[in-house]
């Protein structure tokens, strides 16, 4: 990873003693760590940031978390409205129908 590799290399900082600039490398390789997390999850992206600055989001449901305004979360409550119809055929719309739409909606 490109960013890592900056910060491993970068020009030591003449006001700092040696032990900050390795306490700096550490916070800053735990920030990177946290950003590549963020844009790896597949939960909600609302919850991780409150999460990752101190607060607990309220989950009135119970179980996942669900904002349904970020992209996890939408996509998250299509595939379930696509499986919903395919596994149970009384349904008004065909499993095809709901699984074209869903890749449809996830190209737009």
């Amino acid at each position: 990873m490109i960013n890592k590799f900056f910060i491993e290399h970068r020009e030591p900082n003449p006001d700092m003693d040696a032990e900050e600039q390795a306490r700096l490398m550490i916070l800053d390789k735990r920030r990177l760590n946290a950003m590549v997390d963020y844009c790896k999850t597949t939960g909600c992206l609302r919850e991780y940031i409150l999460k990752y600055f101190g607060e607990r989001p309220d989950n009135p449901e119970g179980g996942r978390y669900n904002c349904h305004n970020c992209s996890n979360c939408v996509i998250d409550e299509a595939e379930r409205e696509a499986d919903e119809a395919y596994m149970y055929p009384g349904n008004r719309f065909s499993a095809p129908v709901s699984r074209n739409a869903l890749q449809w909606w996830q190209t737009e």
